[in-house]
């Protein structure tokens, strides 16, 4: 999917399902009920159809796809995470997405096929609430992470309020 495509299928939609997925139960909550980090990924249910940002295991990416979670990670111990019945969540699937911002490159592969891979997705939704989700790297602390970068091969970043996104070097 190209950026163009991805605002397309998003912008002036409103989400009928949202939810978090973990494998085996593990994630990390970087702030409570505001920000996680997940290795399965986040799903969007639309009228038009389910569209996942997450880890796909046959691709070896994380980034956003037009299918379920469940479909991307058949192998894993994938589960749900109950982030529907936050009532954070709750607002969002009753506002229209009015803006959407997508991060992405073009990669090339070696033999010369190129896609669009997204790197991050920020919802705005019409009742000013925001979602932003990525593929990051980070590092780890006591309480904290800190050095987030962009990774395609990394954990599905998902917040609700926006967080410096750096580039490893």
């Amino acid at each position: 999917m190209t950026e163009q495509e991805i605002k397309s299928i998003f912008e002036g939609q409103t989400l009928s399902g949202i939810e978090l997925y973990a494998v085996d139960g593990r994630y990390i909550e970087v702030s409570r009920e505001c920000t996680w980090i997940v290795h399965a990924g986040i799903q969007f249910k639309l009228e038009s159809g389910t569209y996942s940002f997450g880890w796909h295991e046959t691709e070896e990416l994380t980034t956003l796809y037009p299918s379920k979670i469940m479909e991307m990670s058949s192998s894993f111990s994938v589960s749900s995470m109950g982030a529907q019945e936050l009532d954070t969540f709750q607002s969002m699937l009753k506002s229209p997405i009015k803006e959407i911002e997508v991060i992405g490159f073009d990669a090339t592969y070696d033999d010369g096929s190129t896609t669009y891979l997204v790197e991050s997705v920020i919802l705005k939704f019409e009742n000013d609430q925001m979602l932003q989700v990525a593929g990051v790297n980070f590092s780890y602390g006591e309480d904290s992470i800190s050095d987030i970068n962009y990774n395609y091969q990394g954990g599905t970043l998902v917040s609700l309020e926006t967080i410096e996104i750096g580039y490893e070097e």
